[in-house]
């Protein structure tokens, strides 16, 4: 309880975020939790996750609440970062920019010397997958030929989101860049872009997508 960057991975593995994967956690047998590690799931002779008990459930207006009769503890202290994530959805290119650009600390919310502030976020950061990163090759290389294109462009990809929702229920939302960016939550849009899959981590949420954005300025 005294060490607050421990009790937030504690906590965080004690919290799945549902994508509509399922509707009830006893349809799967493992999830991912927003500290980064995964959780075991048995329905055989009651409901147990990671061997703990569940002694009852309540709905509430964002969720499911789960009561369990131990206290689940993580393997592993280190919290899942924006390139991890973005790695681990299939998005390895535009991770690899994020760090490339010198971007990655902020949006994990690392201070000086990679201490935790979380002073700036939570992120909403629209990955394009690595299969739409290699189809957009040329395009990319003539966007990091101009000054500052390639940091111009990721941060397009990226909104700042003090309240994170599922994408959004506005019609746009201003992204790091400057411009705004269309979003239509019934059909899954960003842009002309699909969304295909989400992770959380630990400042925020990633959205591969299936197109790169480009903003107009670096575009003409």
């Amino acid at each position: 309880m005294e060490n607050k960057t421990d009790l937030e991975r504690v906590l965080g593995y004690h919290v799945v975020w549902n994508d509509g994967l399922f509707s009830n956690i006893s349809e799967v047998s493992s999830l991912k939790t927003l500290q980064g590690e995964n959780l075991t799931i048995d329905n055989q002779n009651g409901l147990k996750v990671n061997g703990a008990n569940v002694l009852m459930t309540k709905e509430y207006d964002n969720g499911t609440i789960y009561v369990i009769n131990q206290v689940l503890v993580p393997k592993k202290s280190a919290a899942a970062g924006v390139v991890e994530t973005a790695n681990d959805l299939g998005a390895k290119k535009f991770a690899s920019a994020i760090k490339a650009a010198g971007l990655a600390d902020q949006l994990s919310g690392q201070g000086l010397l990679g201490i935790a502030s979380l002073t700036e976020g939570p992120f909403t950061i629209f990955a394009p997958s690595d299969e739409v990163f290699d189809n957009a090759k040329a395009s990319l290389d003539a966007i990091n030929k101009k000054e500052g294109g390639m940091r111009t462009l990721l941060s397009y990809h990226m909104v700042e989101a003090s309240a994170l929702q599922n994408r959004t229920d506005q019609g746009s939302v201003k992204s790091l860049q400057g411009d705004s960016l269309a979003v239509d939550e019934g059909a899954g849009l960003v842009g002309v872009a699909r969304v295909l899959k989400s992770e959380r981590y630990d400042n925020g949420i990633v959205y591969v997508i299936d197109q790169v954005l480009i903003p107009v300025r670096l575009s003409m």
